[in-house]
């Protein structure tokens, strides 16, 4: 089992990650649709398409992001 070096590095990247998707969309660069296919992927990464941002993400978290976005 791979322990996590820094759990609070994590929840930083998630937050910018969170800041950057609510940023996007307010922006129009992204669509809901596109967020949401974002999250319904099976990967274990939070990634943006015109970004080289690549975040360790849970399915638990993938469903809270979900939610703090309202969409």
């Amino acid at each position: 089992m791979v322990e996590e070096k820094d759990p609070t590095r994590n929840v930083a990247a998630m937050q910018d990650a969170i800041h950057e998707l609510k940023r996007c969309h307010q922006s129009h660069l992204v669509t809901k649709a596109h967020i949401i296919s974002i999250l319904n992927e099976d990967s274990c990464y939070l990634m943006m398409q015109h970004s080289d941002k690549k975040v360790p993400i849970s399915k638990q978290k993938k469903g809270l992001i979900k939610s703090l976005l309202s969409i």
